[in-house]
């Protein structure tokens, strides 16, 4: 449960669902699946089910033992505290290539950032691209 706790598939699926976009819930679904082991974590994800398959969501909250339906539950919401992680996994990439990956800082500075990437990658770099939070591309000759 502590997994599913600290997955942001329950926030996107809530806000997916909201906006009419279930084709991108269902695959948030998916993904919350298979990390969903415990019978709480599996209460969970049949909850979340309910607005998009609300029939096949009752049969499996009644396979889960549950007494009453599934829609008199109350909605699961998202810890946002522990959603919000203090690292962050920047991608290292050199000509496009992906070369490692680094931990860092949420808000880490751009120049800290680069300086990590030139270090574990050993190179020096002509231009830099840098995506805050996500990746750092050192372009080389």
């Amino acid at each position: 449960m502590q997994k599913l706790s600290r997955s942001p598939q329950i926030r996107c699926t809530n806000a997916e669902a909201g906006d009419q976009r279930f084709n991108v819930a269902l695959a948030r679904l998916m993904e919350l699946s298979e990390v969903s082991r415990t019978a709480r974590a599996k209460r969970v994800l049949v909850q979340l089910l309910v607005p998009l398959a609300p029939h096949l969501a009752e049969e499996l909250w009644a396979r889960l033992g549950e007494t009453f339906s599934v829609h008199e539950s109350a909605w699961p919401v998202a810890d946002v505290a522990v959603l919000e992680q203090e690292q962050l996994t920047i991608v290292v990439q050199q000509n496009g290539r992906v070369r490692t990956t680094l931990q860092i800082a949420r808000g880490a500075h751009r120049d800290d950032v680069v300086r990590a990437a030139m270090s574990a990658t050993g190179v020096e770099p002509v231009r830099v691209v840098y995506v805050p939070d996500k990746l750092v591309n050192l372009v080389t000759r």
